[in-house]
């Protein structure tokens, strides 16, 4: 418990430094964590909000294409909240296997713009009744999401590698001493 407790320390100490170097232990420990804390707190968040949005919508206080903005809205904080939360971290683990930061922007740009493009393509489907208007962003939509997976893949595959050994470009090797 101390080591993962650590490990999520120097994560949340490091949250905004993009320089430096993670090991695979110091960085998987950190990202599980996060993914926890942030699917908890998603978790009570969307299930307290969309009650009180379907108890408003049984009553006529707020329609069906409000819901759907609503819920649309609440989803995306999380990922955000992800990204922010794991981008440094992603950045020096990269830098631990000799990589530059920017090999993980495609998987965030492109997770990004999946998103915004299927709540367009959602927004229009319920305002226009033309369904080769849908029809023709669920084509996009999948191109994005192909191209997000095999972003991620690589990215989650670089992620996994054994670090350089001593000092690389980007700094010396991170230290396996839990602080």
């Amino acid at each position: 418990m101390g080591r993962i407790f650590s490990h999520l320390l120097h994560g949340l100490r490091k949250a905004v430094q993009f320089s430096g170097r993670d090991n695979r232990s110091q960085f998987w420990i950190y990202t599980a964590c996060v993914f926890t804390i942030v699917l908890a707190v998603f978790s009570i968040w969307a299930s307290v909000s969309s009650r009180r949005l379907f108890e408003q919508l049984s009553t006529n206080e707020i329609s069906p294409h409000e819901i759907s903005t609503t819920l649309q809205n609440q989803t995306l904080v999380p990922i955000v909240m992800l990204i922010f939360a794991l981008a440094a971290a992603v950045s020096r683990r990269l830098h631990d296997i000799g990589k530059s930061a920017t090999i993980g922007l495609p998987t965030a740009l492109l997770l990004l713009s999946g998103y915004l493009v299927f709540m367009i393509a959602t927004q229009k489907s319920i305002s226009d009744d033309e369904n080769s208007f849908f029809l023709g962003w669920i084509a996009v939509i999948f191109i994005i999401n192909l191209l997000y997976l095999i972003s991620l893949i690589y990215l989650g595959v670089s992620l996994g590698k054994r670090g350089t050994t001593g000092e690389n470009r980007f700094g010396p090797a991170p230290s396996n001493v839990l602080k």
